[in-house]
């Protein structure tokens, strides 16, 4: 009889969860497994083992990034052979601090988030009800501010985000940020907000800044992710 590891059909959500919200990975061993179908009783697959031997050799999250990517339909496979309670499952254990009940479709937002994640650049067609901006402070005063094109490489840069009151209350939303040139996810994450005070996230990457072009966005915790803002920063300098 053969099996899927349980790593394999939640990595997208809790071992990728992980890289998410704190960008590290698990080092743990899968204790669970899900049995396939008697049609798909085959030996391991290369693609199986070279996921396995990624993850056990602890590689760093741009190469777990990179794999991700090359094998996104077999990703899109995995959530589709996933029910939707293992998938809110995942959920929780990628998030444990986030309420998820307002994702009523649990595999509809995985997908959305798998493609978010493998296509990490702002979209200039997306339909946006709100305004980002990236500055060097986490005081804001709701006007437009240029973003910072020089910084130090390990200076926190801090993403505001107003809706503009288009959007119904909420407590929690995801952002994400990325390097605009490589498309790499550099953090993704949920969100708490309140409607009371200013919001921010702030951020430095953790190998430091680079010169480049970087993208910010806000999304709604739905099953569609539904984008609220955008920005995008270019960095410069390197202040030494």
């Amino acid at each position: 009889m053969n099996y899927i590891p349980c790593f394999l059909i939640g990595f997208v959500f809790f071992c990728l969860g992980y890289l998410i919200s704190d960008f590290r990975h698990s080092t743990g061993t899968a204790s669970e497994v899900t049995v396939i179908s008697d049609a798909q009783k085959t030996t391991k697959s290369n693609r199986e083992q070279e996921w396995e031997k990624l993850f056990q050799q602890n590689s760093s999250a741009a190469d777990i990034q990179k794999q991700l990517k090359s094998q996104k339909a077999y990703a899109k496979e995995l959530i589709a052979m996933t029910s939707s309670e293992q998938i809110g499952h995942y959920l929780d254990r990628a998030f444990p601090d986030y309420d998820m009940s307002d994702i009523q479709n649990k595999r509809q937002f995985a997908l959305r988030f798998l493609e978010e994640w493998t296509n990490a650049k702002n979209n200039m067609e997306d339909e946006l009800k709100g305004v980002a901006y990236v500055t060097l402070h986490e005081g804001w005063n709701g006007h437009p501010e240029a973003a910072p094109e020089a910084v130090y490489e390990r200076q926190q840069l801090y993403a505001h985000f107003d809706t503009l009151g288009k959007f119904p209350n909420t407590t929690q939303v995801m952002v994400r940020w990325s390097n605009q040139t490589t498309q790499d996810v550099l953090l993704f994450t949920p969100q708490h907000i309140n409607g009371s005070s200013q919001n921010w996230v702030s951020f430095t990457p953790i190998e430091g800044w680079r010169p480049g072009h970087y993208d910010v966005k806000y999304y709604q915790m739905n099953n569609q992710m539904t984008p609220i803002a955008q920005t995008s920063f270019h960095i410069k300098e390197i202040i030494h």
